[in-house]
């Protein structure tokens, strides 16, 4: 089942706002967010390859 670009981005604005009303964790909100991002990339860049991306949340710190 394809899932078109709108609903992924309305369901991406849906995240966003229960991130902001605390209804979601951060690791949550960011694992969902990654996937949301990836499934948009797949249906407007066509690629097809986000089982490539792993479920590893990374934090990059700037080094000062």
């Amino acid at each position: 089942m394809t899932v078109d670009v709108t609903t992924l981005i309305q369901q991406l604005h849906q995240l966003v706002d229960d991130y902001n009303q605390r209804s979601v964790s951060l690791a949550e909100y960011r694992l969902k967010r990654r996937h949301l991002l990836l499934a948009i990339d797949s249906n407007v860049n066509g690629r097809t390859s986000p089982e490539s991306a792993t479920n590893d949340l990374v934090t990059q710190r700037k080094h000062h």
